[in-house]
């Protein structure tokens, strides 16, 4: 069994978020266009409107809006059958605004 969370993040042309990834997050573009840096990755990431990539590192990334745009992260991690009910279990997510 797995669980789900999903954090949207709305960001003006040009605000920055920088945020820990933690493994097995999707992010993806709900509306706008963004542009992502991560560590040890010598390639950067633009996603549109519409699309999703999942971070191949652990390390810290770096999502930048290149127009208004709303971001989600889903975080999804597998949980033990008898903390399926538990409503302490944390999703993983750390982020820093900028």
């Amino acid at each position: 069994m797995k669980t789900s969370q999903v954090t949207r993040f709305p960001m003006k042309k040009g605000e920055v978020i920088t945020m820990t990834k933690p493994k097995d997050c999707v992010i993806q573009v709900d509306s706008g266009r963004l542009w992502i840096t991560q560590t040890n990755q010598s390639d950067d990431i633009f996603i549109e409107a519409g699309s999703a990539c999942t971070p191949k590192e652990n390390g810290f990334l770096v999502a930048e809006a290149m127009s208004h745009t709303v971001m989600s992260m889903r975080y999804v991690k597998p949980v033990p059958a008898h903390a399926e009910n538990d409503d302490k279990a944390q999703s993983g997510i750390s982020l820093e605004g900028a």
